[in-house]
């Protein structure tokens, strides 16, 4: 038993990646409706410094976002794409991180 354990390890090594997916859509929509409440917008009357915070808020938002999607494929093992971009087939099989994403983001 113990002489299939190199064998097992070199197997688990050179296994492709799983797909997993995040909903990417939903998390910048969330982060969207958060900005617009923070900043204060109302139907349109936005102010230069309104905007150059909302871009700034933006920017810093689009960076955790990448970077928590790199580090969850790191440690998933799991190749991550957008939920959007699955067309066909039985999505219920792929495991979604949207929620861990989230978390990650928020920290």
């Amino acid at each position: 038993m113990l002489a299939l354990v190199p064998v097992v390890y070199v197997a688990y090594q050179h296994a492709p990646p799983s797909l997993a997916t995040v909903d990417v859509q939903k998390l910048v929509e969330e982060d969207q409706q958060r900005l617009l409440s923070l900043i204060g917008a109302k139907a349109g009357n936005v102010t230069d410094l309104q905007r150059a915070s909302a871009e700034k808020l933006s920017a810093e938002f689009a960076r955790r976002l990448s970077a928590a999607v790199d580090q969850l494929g790191q440690e998933c093992r799991c190749v991550l794409i957008n939920k959007a971009a699955l067309l066909s087939g039985s999505a219920s099989a792929v495991h979604d991180y949207t929620d861990s994403v989230r978390a990650r983001i928020r920290q």
